[in-house]
C-alpha cells in the first residue's frame, strides 16, 4: 500500500525496523494524532493478557488517546510486572518526545468530599472555592482554553478565592483546605504519592499541555548547558527506585 493511499489528515505515521524480525521488515510503528483524540478500544477476553494490554485498558479509560506505539513479532507476553513497566516506560518515551507529557488535573484536599471520585462534571466546579494560578501564568492560559471548550465561561465563572504566584503556594492553599485547584500532575506528584492531596479528572476534558526546551543555535552548547539539556530529556524516563522491604528481625533472644 503506498503511503498517499492511507494518509489522514491530523495524524502523522512512521514505520522502522528495530531488530525484533530477522527478516528486516518494519517491526516498530508510531501513530500520532497533531491533538487530543476520542479513543475506544476492543480488547482480547483472555485471562491472560500481556502487559501492553493492560496498560491500555487503563489508558483507554479516559476517552482520548493522541499517540499509539504498536510492534510486530513478538506479543510481548508473560513478562510479569517487568514487561509491565517496560511498556511504561515505552509510553513515556513517546509522550515525553512527542510533547504530550505533561496533564493537567483537578487538584482537592484527601478530606475533600470529591476524594473518592475518580470525575466530575465542568460544571461542578462552578460552586466550589478555587485556588488559581496569577494572570500570565502558562497553567492559567491553558485552564482558561479548556474550561471555554467544555461550556463554561472560562476561569471568570468559578469562584475564585485567591490568586497565586506559584504552584507550590497554590498546592499549600489546597492542603489547607482553602479551595480546589487545576494544576500539573508533575506539580503535585509527591503529595498524591504521600496521600495529602487527590487528584481527579473532569469528565469529558482531557486536559494536557506541551513543554519545550529552547534555546538560542548561534550559540555553542557549554558543557554544563549539555548535561543538564541531557538530564532533563532523560530524567522521565528513569525507572522509579523501589525500596526493598527490611528483613524480618530476628526475636532477642536473653540469657538467664
Amino acid at each position: 500500500m503506498k503511503p498517499e493511499t492511507y494518509r489522514v489528515p491530523g495524524f502523522l505515521a512512521h514505520g522502522i525496523h528495530t531488530g525484533i524480525k530477522a527478516n528486516g521488515c518494519l517491526d516498530l510503528a508510531l501513530i500520532f494524532s497533531t491533538r487530543p483524540a476520542k479513543a475506544a478500544g476492543v480488547f482480547t477476553t483472555n485471562c491472560f493478557k500481556a502487559a501492553p494490554v493492560l496498560l491500555d485498558m487503563e489508558r483507554i479509560r479516559t476517552g482520548f488517546a493522541q499517540a499509539i506505539i504498536a510492534n510486530s513479532g513478538v506479543a510481548n507476553a508473560a513478562t510479569g510486572a517487568e514487561g509491565f513497566a517496560d511498556a511504561l516506560s515505552v509510553s513515556r518515551a513517546a509522550s515525553r518526545r512527542l510533547g504530550i507529557e505533561d496533564d493537567l488535573v483537578l487538584v482537592v484536599p484527601s478530606r475533600h468530599r470529591w476524594a473518592s471520585k475518580k470525575e466530575v462534571a465542568a460544571h461542578e466546579l462552578a460552586d466550589e472555592p478555587f485556588i488559581s494560578r496569577e494572570v500570565g501564568s502558562g497553567t492559567l492560559s491553558s485552564l482558561e482554553n479548556y474550561l471555554q471548550h467544555a461550556g463554561v465561561k472560562g476561569i471568570g465563572s468559578l469562584r475564585v478565592i485567591a490568586r497565586l504566584g506559584t504552584s507550590t503556594a497554590v498546592k499549600e492553599g489546597v492542603k489547607a483546605g482553602a479551595g480546589v485547584s487545576i494544576l500539573s500532575s508533575r506539580a503535585v506528584e509527591t503529595e498524591l504519592k504521600a496521600g495529602v492531596l487527590t487528584s481527579l479528572k473532569i469528565k469529558g476534558l482531557p486536559m494536557s499541555r506541551h513543554f519545550y526546551l529552547i534555546r538560542d543555535r548561534r550559540r555553542t552548547i557549554s558543557p554544563l548547558c549539555r548535561t543538564l539539556l541531557d538530564f532533563l530529556i532523560a530524567a522521565p524516563n528513569q525507572p522509579e527506585k523501589v525500596k526493598a522491604p527490611s528483613p524480618p528481625r530476628a526475636p532477642r533472644v536473653r540469657a538467664r
